[in-house]
């Protein structure tokens, strides 16, 4: 009975398992595993939130202190100032010279997103042309983003935190964001558009396609030379499932193959 009672009380025959030493490593890290792998996303989450705030500080200073209002000469910003307020108010594309003198002319002299947009604001009473333009800030806070989630999709966090604080300080990107234009909108859908496209390019799939197809329509309302991007994207992600299409018609396996019998061998001596 004695025997019987230090035989249950042995480690692993009654209570909870032991683990061993190589088994407690294992599970430690095997917990420890999904914290290793954020604890990068979010360095990089902050360092990038530190890029965007600088460059949401530099576009906002110079377009309440340097950027130029009203514009000199000729350009499409006091387009793009009126014809929101004309869209808000029902009245359509309409050239905004004309219905300032009365008469209603329609136009579609410029892509239409931009003001569709910029009507949404004056809905909601930004109507000033401060605000308006402040508008851009938030579209190059985007384009920082975007630009540096690609450069880390491409190279790693030091790239892609290389890229964004580039794109928050970059003189053009600025000038864009401080002026009533459409490159403004038109820089953040490209941004978007060449991350979707990458992810596309490297795992194709049908609801990537329709993603990367949207952004590149929104881009090509934004501007017209957009339209471009669907032969210089779409044809290499096309030619790109042809070839893995083509890949896995090679080495697919003849279904007549598996459905052969198996020989069966005669038994041996001893067994007969």
């Amino acid at each position: 009975m004695i025997h019987l009672v230090k035989r249950l009380t042995v480690p692993g025959l009654v209570g909870p398992p032991h683990r061993r030493t190589g088994d407690r490593a294992a599970y430690t890290a095997t917990v420890s595993e999904p914290t290793a792998h954020a604890a990068p996303r979010v360095r990089f989450a902050t360092w990038l939130a530190m890029g965007v705030g600088i460059g949401v500080v530099v576009r906002v200073l110079y377009t309440v202190l340097a950027a130029p209002w009203p514009p000199h000469g000729l350009d499409d910003q006091g387009y793009y100032h009126l014809a929101p307020i004309l869209l808000a108010h029902g009245r359509g594309f309409i050239e905004p010279v004309f219905a300032s003198i009365g008469r209603t002319v329609a136009t579609a002299e410029h892509p239409p997103l931009y003001p569709i947009v910029l009507t949404g604001l004056a809905e909601l009473g930004g109507t000033g042309q401060l605000v308006q333009r402040l508008a851009g800030t938030v579209f190059g806070a985007g384009t920082i983003v975007a630009i540096g989630c690609l450069g880390r999709r491409l190279a790693g966090d030091r790239a892609g935190l290389l890229a964004a604080g580039i794109a928050a300080v970059y003189p053009i990107l600025i000038t864009a964001d401080g002026a009533l234009m459409s490159e403004t909108l038109y820089g953040l859908l490209i941004a978007v558009s060449l991350l979707a496209a990458l992810r596309a390019y490297e795992t194709p799939t049908l609801g990537r396609a329709v993603t990367l197809g949207i952004l590149l329509a929104l881009a090509a309302l934004t501007r017209g030379e957009a339209v471009l991007l669907f032969v210089l994207l779409a044809v290499p992600i096309l030619r790109r499932c042809r070839r893995g299409r083509a890949r896995g018609a090679g080495h697919r396996p003849d279904a007549l193959d598996g459905a052969q019998p198996r020989r069966l061998r005669a038994p041996g001596p001893h067994l007969r």
